[in-house]
């Protein structure tokens, strides 16, 4: 959710967690439809409601 609510792409999360890209969307496309969000801009909306982000900021 961290990496999904900066604004990453699959690839730089993909990257990131070392796995591949197909399997970065499917984390995403299943952590979107888990929590009910209907895209990565709601996400955002979702990450600052429950202190994922704060100030811009992620919480460590």
């Amino acid at each position: 959710m961290r990496l999904l609510t900066t604004g990453r792409s699959h690839a730089e999360i993909a990257s990131h967690l070392f796995i591949s890209e197909q399997t970065a969307k499917t984390h995403v496309r299943r952590v979107l439809n888990k929590q009910k969000l209907r895209d990565r801009g709601h996400a955002v909306d979702f990450g600052y409601e429950n202190g994922v982000i704060v100030s811009g900021r992620h919480r460590p």
